[in-house]
C-alpha cells in the first residue's frame, strides 16, 4: 500500500473517532463527488469506508462538493483538516445538493469532506495545493527496461507553501500499487525511476508532493498531486534467428 493511501486511511480512522456516536459501514446512501476533479487511487476500505479517489484543489478555488442521496434525510456536511479540526460546516442539509467550501483561508494540505448524521456516512479526501505539479512519463515501456517519471514542481504564488520534504510517483493498477521516491535533479524538477520488474499491462501513474509538516496520524501532510497519466508495460520479445 502506498504512503498516500496509508495517510488517507489513517486520516479516515481519526475522523471516524472524532466525537461521533459511531461510524457507518460503506453504503450507497450518500455519495460525494468533488466537481473540481478527482484522481483515482488504489481502492481500499478502512473503518467501513471505501476510499477510491482524492481531489486536488487549486488554492483560492472553492471545493465544490456534490452530494447524491436517494434519501430525504437531513445531514451535516463538514470539512475536516488533517488534525481532525473542523474548518467549515453546512448544517441541516437535505437531499441531493451541491455545496461549496472556500479555500482562501486554508493552509495547503489534506482535508476531508464528510457527510454526518448521528454518525459519519461517507468521507471524500481533498488536497488544497501549495504547489502546481506536472508529471511527464513515457506512454509505453518494454518489460525489463527502466523508465523515468519526471515531476516539475512550482509554488503557487497565492499561498505561503510549506517546504517540500518528499516527492513520489505512485504506479498502480487493479492488482498492483507501488510508491517510488523521486530525487531532485534540478531546481523544481524531481525524477523517479521505474525498475524493470513490472508485469505487462496498463498502469496509472501520478505524483504526490508532501511537506515537512506532519498531521494527526504522524504522516507527512500532502500538499500537491499531479493529474493522472498512464503507462503501458509491453511484453519483452525475443528475436528468433
Amino acid at each position: 500500500m502506498s504512503r498516500l493511501v496509508i495517510g488517507i486511511c489513517a486520516m479516515v480512522i481519526i475522523i471516524g473517532s472524532a466525537g461521533f456516536a459511531g461510524v457507518s459501514s460503506a453504503t450507497d446512501s450518500y455519495t460525494v463527488t468533488i466537481e473540481n476533479g478527482e484522481i483515482d487511487i488504489p481502492d481500499t476500505t478502512e473503518a467501513g469506508f471505501s476510499v477510491t479517489s482524492v481531489a486536488p484543489i487549486e488554492p483560492g478555488n472553492d471545493i465544490s462538493a456534490s452530494i447524491d442521496t436517494g434519501e430525504n434525510n437531513t445531514y451535516d456536511l463538514l470539512l475536516y483538516n488533517g488534525n481532525r479540526g473542523i474548518e467549515d460546516r453546512k448544517l441541516g442539509v437535505t437531499g441531493s445538493t451541491t455545496q461549496n467550501f472556500q479555500t482562501s483561508s486554508l493552509d495547503p494540505g489534506i482535508y476531508s469532506v464528510t457527510v454526518s448524521t448521528d454518525q459519519i456516512e461517507t468521507i471524500q479526501p481533498v488536497v488544497v495545493e501549495g504547489y502546481d505539479t506536472t508529471l511527464s512519463s513515457p506512454s509505453s515501456v518494454t518489460q525489463g527496461d527502466t523508465a523515468n517519471i519526471t515531476m516539475d514542481v512550482t509554488e503557487h504564488a497565492s499561498v505561503d507553501a510549506p517546504s517540500i520534504k518528499r516527492v513520489e510517483a505512485v504506479v498502480a493498477n487493479e492488482s498492483f500499487n507501488k510508491t517510488i521516491s523521486a530525487t531532485k535533479t534540478a531546481d523544481g524538477t524531481y525524477t523517479a525511476t521505474m525498475t524493470p520488474t513490472y508485469s505487462p499491462g496498463e498502469y496509472r501513474v501520478y505524483g504526490v508532493v508532501s511537506s515537512d509538516e506532519t498531521i494527526e496520524n504522524g504522516e507527512l501532510n500532502i500538499i500537491s498531486m499531479t493529474d493522472e497519466s498512464s503507462i503501458t508495460i509491453t511484453k519483452q520479445t525475443t528475436d528468433e534467428n
